[in-house]
């Protein structure tokens, strides 16, 4: 799930770290952080997407 704590925790982690390595590490994990959320969010969208599929046609019917 979303959790823009342990993001802005990271990101602090990072500009706080002095040992490359580490740092590597650290942003190697912030992209999976943030590759999981995208996934999430696709997911969900695409959910919305089917359950309102009526609303969202209406609407652009209208347009």
């Amino acid at each position: 799930m979303y959790n823009p704590d342990l993001m802005r925790q990271l990101c602090r982690e990072i500009t706080a770290e002095n040992d490359p390595h580490h740092t590597e590490e650290l942003i190697s994990l912030l992209r999976a952080v943030i590759r999981d959320d995208q996934e999430e969010i696709r997911t969900r969208m695409s959910f919305l997407a089917k359950k309102f599929a009526d609303v969202i046609s209406d609407s652009k019917a209208a347009d």
